[in-house]
């Protein structure tokens, strides 16, 4: 009977607590957001561009259906036969992250970026636990999600 009684006191005295423990924190960490404005920093596609207008109604219609079965989409129209990944090789500052994040935002598909230079000269192989460092093992990670 001692277990009843103190679940009992538990139900009716701490569970209620806890629930506006909960409740009192998901107001605060709203507030702090707010403060904060935590949204600003999220990075946001500009579709006003001329580059991204001429991508959304003239390249788009043109390679659209190829480029995301390269890219691997998902879905019930998933293609099997994907011919792989798409290299952009160009200087530093051209714009190939914007482009492919505006591309990747436009499909729906999640744009993981991976930081070659963190990655080294040193790897040989992209088995995280290979790798010689953190910042290695940690973009070796991201990249093998690319290869599941």
């Amino acid at each position: 009977h001692d277990f009843v009684s103190r679940m009992r006191l538990f139900v009716t005295n701490e569970v209620p607590a806890f629930q506006k423990f909960k409740k009192t924190k998901l107001e605060i960490t709203e507030q702090l957001k707010n403060d904060l404005k935590l949204e600003e920093f999220k990075p946001r596609v500009l579709t006003s561009f001329v580059r991204n207008k001429l991508i959304d109604q003239v390249y788009f219609p043109i390679f659209g259906n190829n480029l995301a079965k390269q890219l691997g989409t998902v879905g019930a129209n998933k293609r099997t036969d994907r011919m792989g990944m798409l290299l952009l090789i160009s200087p530093p500052g051209y714009g190939k992250t914007t482009l492919m994040e505006y591309i990747a935002n436009r499909l729906g598909l999640i744009f993981v970026k991976i930081n070659g230079p963190a990655i080294g000269h040193e790897v040989t192989n992209v088995d995280p636990a290979s790798a010689n460092n953190s910042a290695a093992r940690e973009e070796l990670k991201k990249l093998n999600l690319a290869f599941e």
